[in-house]
């Protein structure tokens, strides 16, 4: 997905969502690499461990 597409998923504009993303790259969230003419972003160990969040799943659904 280009960016141009991800920012009118996101509803936000081009620039804004390339902010964003350079943002996260400078956290070492994300990284990039050239494809020809695309920048293709990848998510970092680290992004992976935000996305999963600290604890795993618990094994049992929770009652209430």
């Amino acid at each position: 997905m280009s960016t141009t597409q991800l920012a009118t998923q996101l509803a936000l504009t081009a620039p804004t969502l390339n902010a964003h993303l350079k943002a996260l790259q400078a956290a070492t969230i994300l990284t990039t690499r050239r494809n020809g003419r695309s920048v293709l972003y990848q998510r970092t160990r680290l992004g992976d461990q935000l996305v999963r969040g600290p604890f795993p799943p618990p094994s049992r659904p929770w009652r209430t």
